[in-house]
């Protein structure tokens, strides 16, 4: 028949089985205690990391902005230049036109010349 108490000596192997798993188990535990620590700082890392980028970002966002917006403005004050240097020559060939001859007729005659095609389609003097 069959000894419902275990031998003493099966007993003890089981006891420093148990005891010996609780240890492995202890350590496993420690192990992952550690290895959570480690996922939380390189998940704070990423957070971190992340939040630089997007700084980045919105840094390289308001530059782009602030480049496209100088680059408008120097459009703009170029063509005013330009506006301004092509009424200068206007100014400058007319009075050179214009002052070569005091006869009137000789300056009503030139005034086309100056004006058409460049400034008007015709002119009636």
């Amino acid at each position: 028949l069959s000894d419902p108490c275990p031998v003493p000596e099966e007993a003890a192997a089981l006891s420093e089985g148990l005891l010996g798993a609780d240890e492995d188990t202890s350590v496993v535990l420690e192990e992952l205690t550690e290895q959570e620590g480690l996922v939380a700082f390189h998940r704070e890392e990423l957070h971190q990391t992340n939040q630089g980028v997007l700084a980045l970002h919105a840094e390289l966002d308001a530059a782009g902005r602030a480049q496209r917006e100088a680059f408008a403005a120097e459009r703009r004050a170029r063509t005013e230049a330009e506006n301004a240097r092509r009424r200068l020559t206007f100014l400058a060939d007319a009075s050179a036109e214009l002052t070569a001859s005091l006869n009137h007729d000789e300056i009503l005659r030139r005034l086309p010349e100056l004006l058409v095609p460049r400034y008007a389609d015709g002119v009636d003097v």
